[in-house]
């Protein structure tokens, strides 16, 4: 990264603050959280590692595909970015949105970061030089989530208080595809070949839009609130959920599942009260319209389909080479909050304001029933968009953030919450698994990120 450009919009700036105002100290200077304890399980300075520096409530985090740099933004509308290892410093940020950023997320390769916001646009940037590459425009309000496609060419999902999910894609100007939702999207996600796009949103449903056909394939039904999160599992097969109603859904989103797809739920969390875009090009490539707002978007993991999650409470799955939405995943009872594919592709992690992670099946064969999962116990607060779920590398683990001010980490086979982490003094809107070590970050409203060491 070029830390030596002048700051202007667009660009990535060098950090002027110093050290104490961004990292906070204890008996190093390092923001170590020092305690005596277990062996150490990562290469983190410390077990538990502060970083501070955001002006407001921070509502996005993510670490890079190489697990060198993690990436932060929310309401002061800029974008961070920290050193993992050594003294966690916050070494740049980006200027650009005129918003707040509600989501963030990777490309595949790292070279790229993709953010939405308030202001109603997709911005594209280079990392290496924090260049902001693309603007992309077209939808009418908020933008709450934004996902890529995990492999193919680089098309990214959106989602939107517009009521609906935008494909785009990197290689042409504008949008290339639009699935119209009923209410507003909050969650999306592509499946594991983008052949589908899972949404979810206030309607509580999960609709999986299959993008050959154009059509809404088929429905995930379950949560009883607002689908705040989805994310597919790392091999592609399952789809995690979370929701207003304080469950997170498994959901197996394989071609043949049974119709019964709901495989898992995990609850004791608490929650707080679609467009596709070209990443190489101006303009959206495809639009996709959803019936009400679209809170979360991914790809699958061929870029193939767009999966989003609104208000709704349903995942539509969008054939991008269709035009239509493929099918639909229905189970949330609230807004879809956040979508995550598993790392193999197989799977669908999704998010939701009824206080639920769900798992869905999303491969092309899976059963009628796609949720294979379902996990509860943390809870959302009237922040429809916010508290999204992360899938840990081997799929073993889930985590969710939540209301209550804790971070919660379900096991998948037992569904039993193995740690809930506190800290935090305000609702935990997103938390990240480390690519490569046991280590979990948590971006929360009280303007803080902890990254913490798991055993």
């Amino acid at each position: 990264m070029d830390l030596k450009r002048k700051a202007m919009e667009g660009a990535m700036v060098p950090v002027k603050k110093p050290r104490h105002e961004l990292v906070a100290s204890s008996a190093s200077q390092a923001g170590a959280v020092v305690q005596a304890g277990p062996p150490r399980t990562s290469n983190l300075l410390a077990p538990i590692m502060l970083l501070t520096g955001h002006e407001g409530d921070i509502f996005c985090g993510k670490f890079s595909p190489d697990g060198q740099l993690f990436s932060s933004a929310g309401f002061d509308r800029l974008i961070y970015f920290w050193t993992v290892y050594g003294e966690c410093e916050n070494f740049a940020m980006l200027k650009g949105h005129t918003g707040a950023v509600m989501e963030l997320q990777f490309s595949t390769d790292g070279s790229m970061l993709f953010t939405a916001s308030t202001d109603k646009t997709v911005a594209v940037w280079d990392i290496e030089s924090g260049e902001r590459l693309r603007k992309l425009k077209g939808h009418q309000t908020f933008v709450n989530t934004v996902s890529p496609a995990r492999r193919g060419p680089q098309l990214l999902c959106s989602g939107s208080d517009d009521g609906t999910v935008k494909m785009w894609d990197a290689r042409k100007k504008g949008c290339i595809n639009t699935f119209q939702c009923t209410y507003q999207v909050t969650a999306v996600t592509f499946n594991d070949t983008a052949e589908q796009i899972i949404s979810g949103g206030i309607d509580n449903e999960l609709k999986v839009w299959d993008l050959r056909k154009n059509a809404d394939l088929y429905r995930m039904r379950g949560h009883s609130d607002t689908v705040t999160g989805l994310e597919l599992s790392p091999e592609g097969s399952y789809l995690l959920s979370n929701s207003m109603d304080n469950t997170l859904r498994i959901w197996d989103v394989r071609p043949f599942a049974p119709q019964e797809r709901c495989v898992k739920i995990m609850s004791g969390h608490q929650h707080t009260f679609e467009k596709m875009w070209d990443a190489r090009k101006k303009g959206c490539i495809n639009t996709f319209q959803c019936t009400y707002q679209v809170t979360a978007v991914t790809f699958n993991d061929t870029a193939e389909q767009i999966i989003s999650g609104g208000i709704d409470n349903e995942l539509k799955v969008w054939d991008l080479r269709k035009n239509a939405d493929l099918y639909r995943m229905r189970g949330h009872s609230d807004t879809v909050t956040g979508l995550e594919l598993s790392p193999e592709g197989s799977y669908l992690l999704s998010n939701s304001m009824d206080n639920t992670l769900r798992i869905w099946d999303v491969r092309p064969f899976a059963p009628q029933e796609r949720c294979v999962k379902i996990m509860s116990g943390h809870q959302h607060t009237f922040e429809k968009n916010l508290l999204r779920c992360a899938w840990s590398p081997d799929g073993s683990r889930v985590a969710a953030g939540s209301g209550d001010r804790f971070v919660y980490v379900w096991d998948t086979t037992s569904r039993r919450v193995v740690y809930k982490l506190p800290g935090h003094t305000g609702s935990v809107n997103e938390v990240d698994f480390h690519p490569t070590e046991p280590i979990i970050s948590s971006s929360s409203s009280d303007k803080k990120i902890f990254l913490g060491e798991l055993e």
